[in-house]
């Protein structure tokens, strides 16, 4: 019960757009993808892991280092991964899943950035 306890510190609890990019809020510290670093943001219905590399997946969501069912790394910040938001950028792969998925694609506007 405890893991389940320290597992949701690092759980996303929002995303926020601004000039600089997207933060990824935490109970423990926020991530931030630079918006320079962006190369495309798209959704995706579903994604399927074939293994974790470091963090967890279950209960307390998805957050960590994963390999894809294609071999492809990708670094999940994710309390679902039914629906997702991957965001490509020079170096990585992010997955995240906002509440309101579509609201959050439409926020991003790089024609804005």
């Amino acid at each position: 019960m405890l893991l389940v306890y320290l597992g949701k510190l690092w759980t996303p609890q929002s995303y926020i757009i601004s000039d600089k990019g997207i933060t990824i809020v935490r109970i423990i510290g926020r991530v931030v993808i630079f918006r320079k670093e962006i190369e495309s943001i798209e959704i995706k219905s579903g994604i399927s892991l074939a293994g974790q590399l470091f963090g967890s997946g279950g209960v307390a969501g998805y957050y960590g280092k994963f390999i894809l069912d294609n071999g492809k790394k990708i670094t999940l910040y994710c309390t679902r991964i039914d629906k997702v938001v991957l965001i490509r950028t020079k170096t990585k792969v992010y997955g995240i899943s906002p509440e309101n998925i579509e609201d959050f694609y439409q926020k991003y506007d790089p024609a804005n950035w």
